[in-house]
């Protein structure tokens, strides 16, 4: 029986953390804090893994089954998923955004708070959401800010 949204909503914890499965391999579970971690077990080159699919309800049952095509996608063309993920994590550890955080964490100690939210704030608005994605490689003149 799959689950549906009010059912998970509805899961109570228990002194022990248990597992709810929803189907085609997703399940959650429930902790005795009653946190909900969607989780997928799968088979990679003869070895068994399990990759995170999100916490609820930061991450819905719907997201979750999303994530879980997608996976299921990869793992069909012959990539292992949790690798797959490390590699893109570390791909945009290299992205303006995070280096530009970084920057920002240095700098802002020499700064008021106010010259700080205010440079952090305008960051956000201006500059990310244009150029936050983008890797520093495909810029060389950018790598000045990692030094």
């Amino acid at each position: 029986m799959k689950l549906s949204e009010i059912k998970l909503k509805n899961l109570k914890p228990l002194t022990r953390q248990y597992k709810i499965y929803d189907g085609q391999g997703l399940y959650v579970i429930v902790t005795p804090q009653g946190r909900k971690y969607f989780r997928y077990d799968y088979k990679f080159q003869g070895k068994r893994k399990t990759i995170s699919l999100g916490v609820y309800p930061a991450v819905s049952l719907k997201q979750a089954r999303t994530k879980l095509i997608k996976i299921k996608y990869l793992i069909g063309k012959g990539i292992d998923p949790a690798t797959q993920r490390l590699r893109l994590r570390n791909e945009s550890s290299d992205c303006f955004e995070v280096i530009a955080r970084e920057w920002f964490r240095i700098k802002q100690k020499t700064w008021t708070d106010k010259h700080a939210r205010t440079v952090i704030r305008r960051l956000e608005i201006f500059v990310f959401p244009f150029i936050g994605n983008i890797p520093v490689k495909k810029y060389p003149h950018l790598t000045c800010l990692r030094s």
